[in-house]
């Protein structure tokens, strides 16, 4: 069930990714943009991905009540009456309107409004909104907009862009929505965060699974910047001349966009530390904060600086102004994602030792 969980989450924000980005595209003038052949097969798979994927949450349910109930009466009842229910019934249906519009070539415009809709669908089956309906729903559905658009455009100009023509045009656009896009990330993400975890408590929160899930998170955002630094600011100035590399950088921004994707859905199946002290009496300690910790004595964590410490920030340091040297110095992608990839492994272990 832990993996099922995990891979409808990841698919659900690959599709959600893919299919925003799609119709962005579709409203985008043909000078404005590389050229770009998306096949319709993509679509009509993403729309099935987002209906697939998004059922998750309800089999985690259904499995969770289904010896009392038995099945079709824990099936009536979770569709029905719970919220993760409704709204999967009602991503179903929008999802299917939105197929027959596409596949009639009905109004893109009308079918970008249905795509809202689906994303505030998920905003309205959060955790967040369960906890405060109007205050979680917001911040998580703005959340998840802001990821979606940004990766969305990156992932389809990655996967399905035939050329660079128009790439200073491109990124005239571009780039200003990577970076509103990354401060509503950044602004709605921590007013999710704190609806699950008290901001003193988060070094404290690495002792359980959904602490060690987020760490790992917000470190991959790190090298994630970097790259998108690299594709929003430092491309600007090759932008008149783009070389056939250019994609290739934009497809190593999306390879730590899928891994985060990947760390959120385990993200998504764990359960969040409202109450640290409780939820290690009951669900014990994180193995992997064990591994490092194997003789725990207390409940509260802090990070400790030390020449330890130091000497790890700087030696991520180091790795980060790497991944931009890759780029202005020898234009090596490759170099650049192994760079990032150290990081991100120095600089957990740097935590995770730093933290007891």
């Amino acid at each position: 069930m832990t993996f099922y969980l995990i891979v409808s989450e990841t698919v659900l924000y690959l599709s959600f990714s893919i299919l925003v980005g799609a119709m962005i595209f579709q409203l985008v003038p043909v000078n404005f943009k590389p050229k770009i052949e998306i096949p319709r097969a993509v679509y009509f798979l993403s729309i099935l991905g987002i209906i697939f994927a998004s059922i998750g949450p309800v089999v985690q349910v259904i499995f969770y009540f289904i010896e009392a109930l038995g099945f079709w009466e824990t099936l009536r009842s979770v569709l029905f009456d719970f919220e993760v229910g409704k709204a999967w019934m009602f991503t179903s249906w929008v999802g299917l309107l939105l197929y027959f519009m596409i596949l009639f070539n009905k109004s893109k415009y009308f079918q970008t409004f249905l795509v809202l809709l689906l994303i505030i669908a998920v905003g309205y089956s959060s955790h967040a909104a369960s906890l405060s309906f109007w205050y979680g729903l917001t911040s998580h559905t703005i959340h998840f907009l802001g990821v979606v658009v940004w990766t969305g455009i990156l992932l389809i100009v990655s996967l399905f862009s035939k050329d660079v023509r128009n790439w200073s045009k491109f990124l005239s656009w571009f780039t200003p929505t990577a970076i509103l896009c990354l401060i509503l990330i950044i602004v709605s993400g921590f007013m999710t965060m704190k609806l699950v975890v008290d901001p003193k408590d988060y070094v404290s929160s690495w002792m359980l699974p959904y602490g060690q899930a987020l760490l790992v998170k917000h470190i991959l955002i790190i090298p994630l910047l970097v790259f998108a630094f690299i594709n929003g600011i430092l491309m600007k100035k090759q932008a008149e001349h783009p070389g056939p590399s250019t994609i290739k950088w934009m497809r190593a921004e999306g390879i730590f966009i899928t891994l985060i994707f990947i760390v959120t859905g385990a993200l998504g199946i764990q359960s969040p530390p409202h109450d640290i002290e409780s939820m290690i009496k009951t669900e014990g300690y994180s193995q992997l904060y064990k591994w490092f910790h194997p003789f725990l004595t207390n409940d509260i964590v802090q990070l400790n600086v030390d020449a330890s410490f130091l000497f790890g920030a700087f030696l991520s340091t180091i790795l980060l102004i790497l991944m931009v040297l890759s780029f202005t110095r020898k234009n090596m992608v490759a170099g650049s994602v192994v760079f990032g990839l150290f990081f991100v492994f120095i600089a957990y272990i740097v935590l995770m030792t730093a933290g007891h």
